[in-house]
């Protein structure tokens, strides 16, 4: 069940139906899906970075839950970045 779900963070399932499909992407382009080392890796990258991203909710940093959000969402794609990763449309 574990697997699955990182599989649908990984993925990056929008919540909103205005909003386009975002997705996960391997910069060099291999699948994540069909290599379970790969698999792995990407729990892991993306465990690592939620763990960023959470540092940046958590703050005392005088913003609202808005801009603490998108500061959030801008830590973890600069971490996934950083480990090869892109978030980006599926259109």
């Amino acid at each position: 069940m574990w697997r699955w779900t990182m599989v649908l963070v990984l993925m990056g399932a929008a919540g909103c139906a205005s909003q386009p499909e975002m997705k996960w992407f391997r910069t060099d382009g291999r699948s994540i899906l069909n290599d379970p080392a790969l698999l792995q890796k990407a729990e892991s990258d993306m465990a690592v970075c939620q763990g960023e991203k959470a540092k940046v909710l958590a703050s005392g940093i005088a913003l609202s839950a808005y801009d603490r959000q998108g500061a959030g969402n801008t830590v973890l794609r600069g971490c996934m970045a950083e480990r090869g990763y892109v978030l980006r449309s599926v259109d």
